[in-house]
């Protein structure tokens, strides 16, 4: 036990070794904020594929240039934070609500619900999920798996 937190202390001396700048952290900001971006843009022409809607690159280019500036702040400020226990601990209870929320929508709205709903909470759920450390990831994980096999599928 001495040992692990003798590890604990030179690894925290080793962070605060490294620090980093607001700068860094703005450059990881729009470097993960474009993929997520254009990961928004294909989850929308995903479901509009699914549902037999028209689209094209333009408006997929569209989706994602104005989701860019609408993640910037969510993702600088968790990137930022993210070693932090409560934000761990914030990041794990969104991705139960966000992933539980998508997972009823996909079953209980109609088209046009999941279609405005899904991939703006499929992008967020997939950013945190990224950005939790791996057992806070699995765990809010199983339980959204819990959820819609227990409380949203048909029981079969």
């Amino acid at each position: 036990m001495q040992r692990a937190r003798e590890r604990e202390k030179e690894l925290q001396r080793q962070q605060q070794e490294q620090q980093i700048s607001t700068a860094q952290y703005v450059w990881q900001a729009i470097f993960l904020a474009i993929p997520f971006g254009f990961l928004l843009g294909a989850f929308d022409v995903t479901v509009k594929v699914q549902y037999d809607e028209p689209w094209d690159v333009a408006s997929l280019l569209l989706r994602s240039a104005k989701a860019i500036p609408a993640l910037l702040p969510v993702v600088y400020l968790s990137n930022r934070h993210k070693n932090k226990k409560l934000t761990q601990v914030a990041m794990a209870l969104g991705n139960v609500v966000v992933g539980s929320f998508l997972m009823y929508t996909l079953k209980h709205s109609p088209s046009l619900g999941q279609m405005l709903r899904a991939p703006g909470l499929a992008t967020i759920w997939v950013y945190f999920t990224v950005q939790l450390d791996l057992l806070p990831a699995v765990l809010s994980l199983a339980i959204v798996g819990i959820y819609w096999y227990f409380g949203l599928s048909d029981g079969r």
